[in-house]
């Protein structure tokens, strides 16, 4: 047993060392990300966390729903302040309507990614790429909305 608490000790240690790298890690993406100046706001699809699939029933005890929890990881003006941020959503699938839609419902306002719990942090690093790519084909999607908003322009002015 104290090999083992001598084992723990040292990997909490470490866990706390890289905790603290891992703050100054997200500044930097913070820091870099905004001087960019995009002001956009991206949420990555794919969760960070989430929770077990729960589920409604109708008044005649048939399925027509099933719901959880999900942490997301994104970028957005949080606090006046572009920075990577988390997000808590509640996803219900409708399975009662035809295809079963599922959809998001009563987002809560994001907070800092600096701010959530160590292991959200940790788990979303993994992201981030996928959520740095979100926001370059979302500032693509605009540059094209705004180029063909000048065509369309161009053509009623002629």
């Amino acid at each position: 047993m104290v090999e083992t608490i001598d084992e723990l000790s040292r990997l909490a240690k470490e866990l706390n060392q890289q905790s603290d790298n891992l703050n100054a890690l997200i500044m930097t993406l913070n820091k870099k990300l905004a001087a960019l100046n995009f002001g956009v706001e991206v949420w990555h699809a794919e969760p960070i966390e989430a929770g077990d699939f729960r589920e409604g029933y109708d008044d005649e005890e048939r399925l027509i729903e099933k719901y959880r929890g999900v942490v997301v990881l994104g970028y957005s003006k949080v606090q006046d302040t572009w920075q990577l941020a988390v997000r808590e959503e509640m996803w219900r699938t409708d399975l009662a309507s035809v295809g079963e839609r599922e959809f998001t419902v009563n987002p809560d306002p994001p907070s800092p990614l600096l701010k959530a719990p160590r292991e959200t942090r940790i788990k979303a690093l993994r992201l981030v790429p996928k959520l740095l790519d979100d926001l370059r084909d979302e500032a693509k999607a605009l540059l094209n909305s705004i180029g063909q908003g000048k065509k369309l322009a161009a053509k009623l002015g002629s």
